[in-house]
């Protein structure tokens, strides 16, 4: 709802790096209650993890992206990513943390404020 975010660059998609996700995501923001909105990855449902008492996560159902708020912004970060040509892997890395750091609160807010997501946080 405010467009307040947490990025985390990691090497993998798998349950350690989602673990190092959500404990970063907990320590970013201590003082309130974090709602992950998540597909069915199965790291997402790992045993092995250890979710703060301040994230809750709450699934979407299968095979639904059109749903999930994260989709979107990565449809606007792929149309400003390539746009550019690259040299280098590592042009590419820089162009994305770029595009990340140029988003607002308002700008993150407007791309994932789906309607019945703001209606649910408003009535918790």
């Amino acid at each position: 709802m405010t467009g307040d975010r947490c990025f985390l660059e990691l090497p993998y998609l798998n349950t350690t790096c989602f673990q190092k996700f959500v404990d970063h995501l907990s320590e970013t923001f201590a003082d309130t209650l974090n709602v992950v909105i998540l597909d069915n990855g199965r790291f997402h449902h790992a045993k092995a993890l250890k979710i703060p008492e301040n994230v809750i996560l709450v699934f979407l159902p299968p095979y639904c992206p059109e749903l999930n708020p994260i989709e979107r912004l990565w449809q606007d970060i792929k149309a400003k990513l390539f746009r550019p040509t690259y040299q280098t892997l590592q042009q590419m890395q820089e162009n994305i943390t770029q595009i990340l750091l140029g988003y607002s609160n308002a700008d993150i807010s407007n791309i994932t404020g789906f309607s019945y997501i703001i209606k649910i946080a408003n009535e918790i």
